[in-house]
């Protein structure tokens, strides 16, 4: 079935998110209501992707959140995330190097600041996505809508 084929069964119409394969986050209404004054957008909610001892301190790892792969970093006892495919050679910046606050991709040895996602060494040019961590109850979760505070702006 081709993309101008695919019809959502209760409007008739094409599926925005079937251009996307599935891969796009789902925004839509509260159920019941009208789109209206009073219609609130749904978003992905904050997700718990690993135990904070999984993360060794000065370290990454990196864990699947739904289709995105996100590396989680504990840096001097502060966690945090971001996309884990370097943004000049996809590879898994969870088998870089990390030293102070600065990931080095293992394939180019371009480098990221973890806390902004700035690329800050060659050929790395583009920054990668950060996203807002905490730590409760000794679980780390991440929010894949929203930026780091400490992201580049």
């Amino acid at each position: 079935m081709g993309l101008s084929e695919y019809r959502c069964p209760r409007f008739e119409t094409l599926h925005p998110l079937a251009l996307f394969g599935g891969a796009a986050k789902a925004r839509g209404v509260i159920p019941g209501r009208d789109r209206g004054a009073n219609t609130r957008t749904l978003t992905m909610a904050e997700t718990q992707v690993c135990a904070a001892s999984d993360v060794p301190e000065n370290g990454v790892i990196s864990r699947e959140i739904g289709e995105e792969l996100v590396a989680i970093y504990n840096i001097n006892g502060t966690y945090y995330a971001t996309e884990a495919r370097c943004s000049h050679g996809m590879a898994d910046l969870a088998d870089g190097t990390l030293e102070d606050d600065v990931i080095e991709c293992n394939f180019h040895f371009g480098a990221f600041h973890v806390p902004s996602g700035k690329a800050v060494s060659p050929p790395c040019f583009i920054p990668i996505k950060t996203f807002k961590t905490e730590v409760r109850d000794g679980q780390v979760f991440v929010d894949l809508d929203v930026p780091a505070p400490t992201a580049e702006a």
